[in-house]
């Protein structure tokens, strides 16, 4: 059941409480604007001031009281000037609309009728005389075959680090929502491009039952069916679509089912106090003759919890999933170019593809239905989902011969380019490079000189007390931070793009001298876990001759692989230095610690082996490690040593921890001397 909005009690009131509403001052109704929205209008509105500082009088509320399309036009070319990054059109489009915005905000009324039309085609004659860029491309759509590949690529071969694998799996199951049911990033996640609330799906929107086959009655399928809310324009509004999902046995990674059932099983949301473990699904719901189906219940205390979820890090310092903040669209849309380019895709795109591959499939609907399956406010917004590159072997229809529909297949979707040799980041030799660009140093340098000046003034940069020169010294290095960031930006864009202009060539090169090209991912850091999953799951077998116990054994054993992941959290830095071994089980031998292993992270059970024992390089290393990662931990109420075997000391602080550290578990810290440790 979907979650419900509380209603404002209503009982008359006395006759004064309405003579105070009306002889009141009149008060504003007009919504605020979101952060991201406030944040553009804001920077426009900076600009504009930098304009004028040049005009006489350089004061803003002056011009903006007669306005005209002269002054316009002046701040719009005193923009592009300056604006060297602004390449696009729709994008100096926006930035004329959010000024717009400021005007109307400022002078407190709409912007001038006539105006706007005068305003619209100067934009458009600014266009061409800057020669904006115009054009648009979409990547190519995504199908079924895409979908396996990179799917299976995140599971197994995928070296690219999540907070939690939890957000991992989240991560699949989006994008198998999405080519599911055509829905938008938006409705499942929250975006915070439009929404004045942070809403996404809930576990109110999801409904589970256990069914009986109408083809085979003595067999139990399990079914969910989702409700999106917040479709684009309807939000919260009409009568939203509801999905359903069904049990797939061909590959289990595609089943959308299995996901909602290990999300459930995280969050415990199953209200039956007899469902704890997954076995317990299959064992308990056996569906009565008078009935077709068990409905499997959500807490009702849950109804309001969002499904997707980030990771974020405890008192600890260990990374786990937020108890109720919602997955955003900017951390979904972030972690898909991360997976893209892991995967070797050309053209990296967005979240609008998978999408556009459902709207493929439901180009031949009619369509009533098929703006009802996609959510739209609008019926004519379906043309800009039909697929770039045409999907119809015209000529063979033509000739009145067979159409050629596996090679139409290959040629319009994004298989044909890709490669997962491409460069998936830039390496230490060009990035070197990005720090001699002459800006860069530039601000660098201006940086040093102004730290000199702060410590001679000030001793050390966090006694400053002065706001104004704190704040320019902090926006100094943001600014070196964002300049950094966008020149390695476009850097790897360039080397990513050379890279699939010239592999044809190399390949031909290869070839010509009799040497084959091969490449073999390194999957040596991925947990056995997640390979022993991928076999599972990534069967892309034939059900129909698979027997229904071996089925349901096959999910329970998924489920209970997926569960084990979430317990063998490996933090970032030691990610990429995780050898695979046979067993992610074996047990511990203090006799084999040297000292040099934290003696916090040894007493986290939920870490993978490997990352417990995880030996540093010196005891400064260590000591910097503890301080960064646990710095955090709370000894408010006392905090109990977990060094295995199980030492269970209280202790009060984290000068107490080490000491206790150095003294009783022979861990090597700087100043292990005064402690009466060794060194």
């Amino acid at each position: 059941m979907p979650p419900t909005r509380s209603a404002r009690a209503r009982a008359p009131a006395p006759a004064s409480h309405y003579q105070a509403i009306v002889s009141g001052p009149p008060r504003s109704v007009r919504p605020d604007w979101d952060d991201s929205t406030r944040y553009s209008i804001d920077q426009m509105q900076k600009n504009f001031e930098k304009f004028v500082a040049h005009l006489s009088p350089p004061d803003p509320s002056h011009w903006l009281k007669q306005v005209n399309l002269s002054l316009i036009e002046g701040f719009l070319r005193w923009y592009l000037d300056i604006h060297e990054q602004c390449e696009k059109a729709e994008g100096f489009k926006v930035r004329v609309r959010f000024w717009r915005m400021y005007y109307c905000n400022e002078m407190k009324q709409e912007f001038p009728y006539e105006l706007k039309l005068e305003t619209k085609y100067l934009v458009h004659e600014l266009v061409q005389d800057y020669a904006l860029d115009e054009t648009g491309t979409l990547p190519p759509n995504i199908n079924g075959d895409d979908l396996f590949y990179m799917q299976y690529h995140l599971q197994v071969n995928s070296t690219i680090w999540f907070p939690t694998q939890r957000q991992r799996s989240q991560h699949g199951t989006l994008r198998k929502m999405m080519t599911a049911t055509s829905a938008r990033a938006g409705t499942l996640v929250v975006s915070s491009g439009y929404l004045k609330k942070p809403d996404s799906l809930l576990w109110g929107d999801i409904q589970i039952f256990m069914v009986a086959n109408p083809e085979s009655p003595s067999c139990r399928v399990l079914l969910v069916h989702a409700t999106h809310r917040l479709n684009k324009g309807k939000r919260n509004k009409g009568r939203p679509p509801i999905y359903s999902y069904f049990e797939r046995n061909d590959n289990l990674a595609f089943c959308v089912v299995q996901d909602i059932l290990e999300y459930g099983f995280q969050d415990d949301v199953y209200s039956s106090p007899f469902i704890k473990k997954p076995r317990d699904i299959w064992q308990h719901t056996q569906i009565p003759k008078h009935r077709l189906s068990v409905p499997i219940h959500i807490k009702p205390e849950k109804w309001d919890l969002p499904i997707f979820r980030p990771g974020r890090r405890d008192a600890e310092g260990r990374w786990t999933t937020h108890p109720q903040n919602p997955l955003t669209f900017n951390q979904f849309a972030e972690d898909e170019v991360r997976a893209c380019r892991s995967a070797g895709l050309k053209e990296i795109g967005g979240l609008k593809r998978y999408r556009k591959g459902a709207a493929a499939v439901i180009a031949n609907l009619n369509e009533h239905k098929r703006n009802h399956i996609m959510g739209h406010a609008r019926a004519g917004v379906f043309q800009y989902y039909v697929n770039q590159r045409v999907d119809t072997d015209i000529q063979s229809m033509f000739l009145e011969t067979p159409t050629q529909d596996a090679l139409v297949k290959l040629s319009t979707n994004s298989s044909l380019t890709r490669d997962p040799s491409a460069p998936q980041e830039l390496s230490n030799k060009q990035k070197a490079e990005v720090e001699n660009n002459v800006k860069l140093e530039a601000l660098k340098k201006k940086r040093l000189i102004a730290k000199a000046e702060l410590i001679a003034d000030y001793g050390k940069i966090c006694n400053v007390n002065n706001p104004e020169k704190r704040a320019e010294y902090e926006h100094l290095c943001k600014r070196i931070r964002a300049t950094r960031k966008k020149l390695r930006r476009e850097a790897f864009r360039e080397v990513h793009a050379n890279f699939f202009q010239t592999i044809g060539d190399k390949i031909i090169e290869q070839n010509y001298h009799g040497q084959s090209t091969v490449f073999e991912p390194d999957t040596s850091s991925i947990s056995a876990e997640r390979k022993e999953l991928a076999a599972l799951e990534f069967k892309n077998q034939d059900a129909t001759y698979i027997s229904d116990q071996e089925l349901v054994e096959d999910r329970i054993r998924s489920l209970e692989l997926r569960l084990r992941l979430h317990s063998l959290t490996i933090p970032k830095p030691l990610a990429a230095k995780v050898v695979a071994c046979k067993s992610a089980e074996k047990s511990l031998d203090p006799q084999s610690f040297t000292g040099l292993e934290c003696p916090i992270c040894l007493g986290f059970e939920d870490y993978n082996t490997i990352s417990r024992t995880y030996r540093f390089a010196n005891c400064y290393v260590l000591n910097s490690h503890i301080d960064d990662v646990h710095g955090g931990i709370s000894f408010s109420a006392g905090w109990c040593c977990n060094y295995p075997p199980g030492c269970g000391v209280l202790l009060h602080s984290m000068a107490q921890l080490k000491c206790h550290a150095v003294k009783a578990h022979r861990t090597q810290l700087p100043g292990a001397k005064k402690f009466g440790g060794r060194r």
